[in-house]
């Protein structure tokens, strides 16, 4: 093997090293975006949670008062956040 030969391996071996080095920060870049729609999931789990719990306390005090306005309206505001929620949880999911 000649000193051209030899170079010419030594690039192919380093095009290669770069090729390899590329996949890689895109699988890394892949699984933190991956990582921050985890994250931004379970936030909005969270939210959703909590409008459940809401919601359930709200429809038990609704069956006291069933002519309570406000609590209707509470109700109807958190049905609404809920659907917003869902819908963003499910752009979040098709990003995975």
């Amino acid at each position: 093997m000649n000193l051209d030969e030899s170079a010419d391996l030594l690039t192919i071996q380093m095009q290669i090293i770069l090729v390899v080095t590329e996949a890689e920060r895109g699988i890394r870049m892949n699984l933190t975006e991956r990582l921050q729609i985890n994250k931004e999931l379970e936030i909005v789990t969270k939210k959703q949670i909590k409008n459940a719990q809401k919601r359930t306390e709200l429809s038990e005090e609704l069956e006291k008062d069933l002519e309570n306005k406000v609590i209707k309206s509470m109700i109807n505001e958190l049905e609404e956040e809920n659907k917003k929620l869902n819908e963003k949880s499910i752009a979040l999911i098709t990003r995975l």
